[in-house]
């Protein structure tokens, strides 16, 4: 009995802690559509506020962002990898993209095109 309810606390722990990864993803990554273009906005302050640990990948009509960064305190290192990935229509050109930060913010700007 005491081991189902070992393995039953430790499928909930692991259940909580990939529902906040989710949670933390959607902070990190957010989309938002506009008649003219989508604009893809990445929250710096979990890649060490640094756009160069943002990477762009297209493959086809599919964009993936992956970002990395490390903490580091006085007693431990964390690093924070994260990766979204978005699927677009025939109504994008995804080499048409341009990227620049506004403070802490990565905003990834893809064209619709008419």
């Amino acid at each position: 009995m005491k081991d189902h309810k070992r393995f039953d606390k430790a499928i909930e722990r692991d259940f909580q802690r990939d529902r906040m990864l989710e949670v933390e993803g959607n902070r990190i990554f957010h989309i938002v559509q506009t008649k003219d273009n989508y604009k893809i906005i990445v929250d710096l302050n979990a890649f060490d506020n640094d756009e160069r640990n943002i990477e762009t990948k297209i493959d086809g009509n599919t964009l993936t962002i992956t970002g990395a960064g490390m903490k580091e305190t006085s007693n431990t290192t964390k690093i924070a990898k994260f990766s979204q990935s978005y699927a677009f229509g025939n109504d994008v050109d995804l080499k048409d993209m341009t990227k620049m930060r506004h403070g802490n913010q990565y905003i990834i700007t893809i064209p619709i095109e008419d």
